[in-house]
């Protein structure tokens, strides 16, 4: 899903293209955000069930973050192209490193 935001993006768009894909970042960074805070508030007991659920969305979350790290990886040259695109794509892999972090130490 958010690797193929990061594929389908084309020097050609220039910034405003680049601003969209900041923009979906934006939203994957707050479902991280909304993840680690629902992990920290689950140190109370919660049902296997729901410990099942959490698992699976946050290995859903990791492995599209994964993907699209990925693509922009591959898509680098073309962000280097743009006036100030390379630094808005570094300020966003630095932010989802953070919130990931944060899952990392999630006592739950």
């Amino acid at each position: 899903m958010w690797a193929l935001l990061f594929d389908s993006f084309t020097w050609p768009t220039g910034y405003s293209g680049n601003l969209v894909v900041h923009n979906k970042e934006s939203v994957l960074e707050t479902h991280f955000t909304k993840a680690s805070t629902e992990c920290f508030a689950a140190v109370v007991t919660i049902t296997d069930e729901k410990a099942d659920v959490f698992i699976v969305t946050v290995s859903t979350l990791v492995s599209q973050a994964t993907a699209a790290l990925s693509s922009i990886v591959v898509k680098k040259p073309e962000f280097d192209t743009i006036l100030l695109a390379t630094a808005l794509v570094k300020s966003d892999i630095k932010n989802l490193d953070t919130q990931s972090k944060a899952l990392d130490t999630c006592p739950g």
